[in-house]
């Protein structure tokens, strides 16, 4: 529940930063607002990142009354990130920000490297690995 509650504080966060660049939080149709940035405290700092560098595109490109991101969360140690709007531009965004949480341990934030345990992906480094 640690967990849950920490996600919920950092999504909030990035939501009071950036209240146009999120869906309406009453709005469930979008998987932000049903389950908050699905990621582990050690990938906060890439994400916020990513989030600072996508605003600045939407707002450089004026767009930032549509664009929006709809889902952050890590799947099989991959950092995923949709949004409403796909192009190229944004792609490299999201796509650098990838490529720098597969090298970041998901818990504690230090450089780490994917791990594979009973078919589950992660990224972690060798000391949270050995907490498992």
């Amino acid at each position: 529940m640690k967990l849950a509650k920490t996600q919920r504080a950092f999504t909030e966060s990035m939501r009071s930063k950036y209240p146009n660049l999120f869906p309406e939080p009453e709005n469930e149709d979008y998987a932000i607002n049903r389950y908050g940035i699905e990621v582990y405290q050690g990938w906060f700092p890439i994400v916020e990142h990513m989030i600072d560098q996508i605003a600045a595109y939407a707002e450089h490109h004026e767009i930032d009354d549509f664009l929006r991101i709809t889902q952050i969360k890590t799947d099989y140690c991959l950092l995923r990130c949709n949004t409403t709007l796909q192009n190229d531009e944004l792609n490299q965004i999201i796509n650098a920000h990838n490529e720098q949480a597969t090298h970041t341990c998901e818990q504690c934030g230090n450089p780490g490297e994917i791990r594979v345990e009973r078919r589950w992906k992660t990224v972690l480094c060798d000391m949270c690995n050995s907490k498992k």
